[in-house]
């Protein structure tokens, strides 16, 4: 996604008004550039006597995580569930939505322990603090063998 940005924040030295210009483009008084990708950028620096100074700035993506929870799932009542979501690219933060029945909050891979059917919810933020969110409902299946006797 372009969602990239340069700003010209300071500029000394020169004679003011200064002009701008990113990559070859005319230059204007706008000292902001948005929707840019990935990559490298020349962004120049003209004063009002025409000298110019030019500035190469790399963007750099941020990582994105994905995550999947996998899909929706059964228990026998008592058995516990080991939650493994699949992480495409890296997380540094899990929250667990804070659910009864989950082992841990802040791990990637807590079990699951419960009596009731449950949905749980999993945020992971990554290192550029971008975030993504998955959920998966357990259900319970309360099969009990009852026993009943047919002679006494």
């Amino acid at each position: 996604p372009l969602t990239g940005s340069i700003e010209a924040q300071s500029v000394t030295g020169g004679i003011p008004p200064y002009l701008y210009s990113l990559n070859g483009s005319p230059f204007g008084d706008s000292t902001n550039y948005d929707g840019l990708g990935e990559g490298s950028y020349t962004l120049s620096v003209q004063d009002a006597n025409g000298c110019q100074l030019d500035s190469t700035v790399q963007l750099e993506a941020a990582i994105i995580p994905q995550l999947d929870l996998g899909p929706d799932t059964s228990l026998f009542l008592g058995d516990s569930l080991l939650l493994r979501p699949s992480f495409v690219t890296g997380a540094e933060v899990y929250a667990w939505e804070q659910t009864p029945g989950l082992g841990c909050y802040d791990c990637p891979t807590p079990y699951v322990y419960i009596f009731h059917p449950m949905g749980y919810s999993l945020t992971v933020t990554s290192e550029d603090d971008c975030t993504t969110s998955d959920s998966i409902f357990v259900d319970v299946i309360a099969w009990r063998r009852v026993y009943i006797p047919n002679a006494f």
